[in-house]
């Protein structure tokens, strides 16, 4: 396959890029050379294309490769030590799917990124120390704050996408559980569940991402309608609802190198598995009683 597996991906981060660039080409006359934080290189037109093309897509392959290969085995540990005591564990081969899809997943991680950006951004003592320089600017209500949660973001994209990747390499491993022989040997009344390790954890990270970020737009929302009042609200938040599929699609590339590695990640968690005594292959089903 190539990397025609990835063409619709890459064309998709390609075509983004190409529209921040040209965005912000048109507005580089009105912020001039400002340099808006000491922390990211370059001033004006420089500085926010490395933002948004750079540092982001790096940090999130930093934050997979970095926390996924030092977290997955934690991952799994904690999880046989507390959830499984009592069940049983397997592998399992999953299906091989000809379609590479990158979008869907990014979703959660950029929302949780989102709301641990909000979250240090909105409060104005470290939006100050993040920015610096906005010349102009400084007259529009909260200005501080939403440059702030764009260059904050650089930091939380690696967490986010950090905590969510011992998620897909145990998923890619297969790595499953059941309490089927609990239920058998103590013949209880209960359901025979069967489950991936990873899916487990995707389970409680997505309600965490998902209700966080409400909570930090409501944040938000209540900080925007005290500075600038009702109408003067639409705009901003117009700006910040696409976030999550803007930084879904900036890092593409960290899926791509993750898809790319998916062997040698399946060998890596299969290797800590057996440390941990799982070793067993195990098919999970779902059939219908005739």
């Amino acid at each position: 396959m190539g990397i025609s597996r990835y063409k619709k991906s890459i064309y998709l981060f390609v075509g983004l890029s190409a529209v921040i660039i040209i965005l912000f080409l048109f507005l580089d006359p009105i912020r001039g050379d400002q340099d808006f934080s000491q922390f990211i290189p370059g001033k004006g037109f420089v500085e926010t294309i490395f933002l948004f093309i750079i540092i982001w897509p790096i940090g999130a392959i930093i934050g997979v490769f970095l926390f996924g290969y030092i977290l997955s085995p934690l991952f799994l540990f904690v999880h046989k030590k507390t959830v499984g005591l009592t069940m049983d564990y397997g592998i399992q081969e999953n299906l091989k799917s000809q379609k590479f899809k990158s979008i869907y997943r990014g979703i959660f991680p950029a929302l949780m990124a989102i709301n641990f950006s909000l979250m240090f951004a909105l409060d104005d003592t470290i939006a100050n120390e993040v920015v610096y320089d906005i010349g102009e600017m400084s007259s529009m209500p909260s200005t501080f704050n939403i440059i702030a949660f764009l260059i904050i973001l650089a930091i939380t994209i690696i967490v986010a996408m950090g905590l969510f990747s011992p998620v897909w390499f145990l998923n890619d491993a297969g790595i499953v559980y059941s309490n089927h022989e609990k239920v058998r040997k103590k013949q209880l009344e209960q359901p025979i569940i069967g489950r991936s390790v990873g899916g487990w954890y995707m389970y409680l990270m997505k309600g965490y991402a998902g209700i966080a970020v409400i909570f930090s737009y409501y944040q938000l929302i209540s900080k925007f309608l005290a500075e600038m009042g009702g109408l003067m609200v639409i705009p901003n938040l117009i700006l910040f609802l696409p976030m999550m599929f803007l930084i879904s699609i900036v890092v593409i590339p960290a899926f791509i190198l993750l898809d790319i590695t998916k062997e040698h990640r399946i060998r890596y968690i299969r290797k800590w598995a057996k440390k941990y005594g799982i070793t067993k292959e195990v098919a999970i089903s779902f059939q219908e009683n005739s």
